[in-house]
């Protein structure tokens, strides 16, 4: 047998020239809305923080997430997406980091609930339950 027959049988036995499928989880967390404490003179969006965790696969290019925000109890849905970004990371696997926003405009005064959902482009993700974010808007000028 050639050196060459004996070294691929040797990688494929090792699993050196295998790539397993990449599986992804995503969470999400650090959510609150901007500005902090909305009034009904400006406009308001939720701000979130987005993590990938990638096992299996190869490659380190960005991902991104589909990203729908919908005021609870409203027909209206906002969409976006999130470009997550490998970060160093002493987790196993691989981390990509997003920050997303998504701008719901001037609202009237009282108690919100905003819904985020997350889909990803591909097979693979593990996306996170609905994420609600409870805030209230005041009237303009306090």
């Amino acid at each position: 047998m050639s050196r060459l027959a004996v070294f691929t049988l040797c990688a494929l036995v090792s699993g050196c020239l295998l790539h397993s499928p990449a599986a992804w989880t995503v969470s999400v967390d650090q959510s609150r809305t901007d500005p902090a404490a909305p009034t009904a003179d400006a406009p308001v969006a939720v701000v979130f923080r987005v993590t990938c965790q990638r096992t299996g696969g190869s490659g380190n290019k960005p991902v991104k997430i589909r990203v729908a925000a919908r005021l609870v109890g409203k027909l209206k849905v906002y969409t976006g997406e999130v470009d997550c970004s490998v970060t160093d990371s002493p987790q196993e696997g691989v981390t990509f980091l997003g920050l997303g926003r998504i701008d719901l405009g001037k609202l009237p005064p009282g108690r919100y609930q905003v819904e985020l959902t997350f889909s990803a482009f591909g097979e693979g993700w593990t996306m996170p339950p609905p994420h609600p974010i409870d805030f209230t808007v005041a009237d303009a000028g306090r």
